[in-house]
């Protein structure tokens, strides 16, 4: 009874404590997509196979719920962030920078919401490369529901640390050089908003 007792404690400060669930699910999605991984050193990745779009898959649960009974917003990101780490180990990029030393870092995420998910419900994440710069990454990630209604769409940027989004990009292609496709009208102007606000930021720090 005691030893029950303890365990029963040491779960409960646990889940005060710390987010277990996104480490159960981080868990499990990462061994998951790593059986679907591509080993790029033999079977390297061709330029149209970088805009491919990576699937992963989920479901609405208690957890998820806000005071609405819909999926609370800032669970989208977190299932975003799964897609991303799909995305990173099936197409390769992990290994790739990983061969580099590199790493990556969200710097910027712009989320549009279209209809609220509910309890129960099945979604998938679909992720893809939409363009790259020299330090940065950009990515879509749609929220799809079975009926094939996109919920949710994000454009996240994504830096690079430690070597040049080109390198790993050409890691990826069996070390061909590739061209990013160029930033579509919709990501230009995000993009601009955001170098607007860093200036912004940088202003009002310095006037004080």
């Amino acid at each position: 009874p005691m030893a029950m007792l303890i365990v029963i404690f040491v779960c409960c400060v646990l889940f005060i404590f710390f987010d277990v669930w996104y480490f159960i699910r981080f868990t499990y999605v990462f061994f998951v997509q790593r059986s679907k991984k591509r080993n790029i050193d033999e079977n390297p990745l061709e330029e149209e196979d970088l805009y491919k779009e990576y699937v992963t898959s989920g479901i609405v649960l208690l957890s998820d719920l806000d005071m609405y009974m819909h999926m609370n917003n800032s669970k989208y990101g977190r299932e975003c962030d799964f897609g991303r780490v799909g995305m990173y180990i099936r197409s390769g990029m992990k290994h790739a920078l990983n061969k580099h030393h590199g790493r990556t870092l969200v710097n910027a995420i712009n989320i549009r919401y279209r209809r609220p998910m509910h309890l129960f419900q099945r979604f998938d994440i679909y992720t893809s490369i939409l363009c790259w710069e020299d330090n940065a990454l950009y990515l879509e990630q749609k929220v799809i529901t079975t009926d094939g209604f996109i919920t949710a769409i994000a454009l996240v940027k994504m830096a690079i640390r430690g070597v040049s989004c080109s390198e790993v990009i050409s890691a990826m292609c069996g070390g061909k050089k590739v061209v990013s496709r160029k930033l579509s009208p919709e990501l230009k102007s995000w993009q601009d908003s955001i170098l607007q606000s860093s200036k912004r930021l940088k202003q009002e720090l310095t006037s004080k």
